[in-house]
Order: structure tokens, then C-alpha cells, then sequence
């Protein structure tokens, strides 16, 4: 799958109808309430980075990144190969007890 048929299918679903634009360096720190809310804008934000080919460091416990690569592969986005590309870094932060 080509890199152009990634970005045109990812935004067109209409969840990710906003993606962030990544003109600036710099970095986001997210707020939420629930779980599903956080999913939504790490895909939306990460994904929009990755499909552009460019990077995305993400500090987030083991479920939550799990959710996130989970609904990237949905969308074709290859963690796995961005990661070996050094464009997708997951490190884990503490869990909430």
C-alpha cells in the first residue's frame, strides 16, 4: 500500500476528519476523562504524523498503547515499521492505581 492511499483513506474517515497539521516542533500534552476520548485524539494526532512520514514520541501506560496501535493498524499505519524507521517511539508511563 503506497504511502498517498494511507493519507487519503485515513482522512476520510470521518473520526479523523481534523487531522493536526504538524508544521511546528514542539509537543502536546493531552487532558482527558475517558479512556475512548484519549484513543480518539492520540490517533487522530499520531496518525496525522505518521501518514505524512513524519514522527510521533508517545509516553502513554501499556493499554493505552495498545488501543493506539490497535486503531492506527486499522487505518494501514505500521507502527511497527515506523518504529524501525525511528519515526514511532512508545515508552511507558506509570499505571494509575
Amino acid at each position: 500500500m503506497s504511502t498517498a492511499g494511507v493519507l487519503r483513506d485515513f482522512e476520510s474517515s470521518p473520526m479523523l476528519a481534523h487531522v493536526p497539521r504538524h508544521q511546528s516542533a514542539g509537543h502536546v500534552v493531552q487532558i482527558y476523562t475517558n479512556d475512548k476520548f484519549l484513543t480518539d485524539i492520540l490517533v487522530r494526532f499520531v496518525g496525522g504524523a505518521l501518514a505524512v512520514g513524519d514522527a510521533a514520541v508517545v509516553i502513554a501506560t501499556h493499554a493505552h498503547r495498545a488501543a493506539l496501535e490497535e486503531q492506527l493498524s486499522v487505518y494501514g499505519l505500521d507502527t511497527t515499521k515506523a518504529g524501525i524507521q525511528g519515526r514511532y517511539i512508545a515508552l511507558s508511563a506509570p499505571e494509575r492505581h
